[in-house]
């Protein structure tokens, strides 16, 4: 992410180590010049991360609440 990017606030992907995977986050602050404490969207949990290890997503008012709309079309809404 360019450092104009890099928000509190602002959306993005990043590696989270405990699931071993990109997750969505969202930047919460910004502890040293090199680490960024994010929360990870999709699982409630946070983590400072290495800014290298950031990406920048385009801001969609949808980030956050898309899974909702695929989760009501989805067989085991209804079980």
């Amino acid at each position: 992410m360019n450092d104009a990017d890099i928000l509190i606030g602002a959306t993005c992907i990043t590696f989270c180590s405990t699931e071993y995977q990109w997750c969505r986050a969202e930047i919460k602050s910004i502890p040293a010049v090199d680490l960024v404490n994010v929360l990870f969207v999709d699982y409630g949990c946070s983590e400072t991360v290495p800014r290298s290890v950031v990406r920048y997503v385009k801001y969609d008012s949808n980030i956050f609440t898309g899974f909702s709309n695929i989760l009501q079309n989805d067989f085991l809404y209804y079980i």
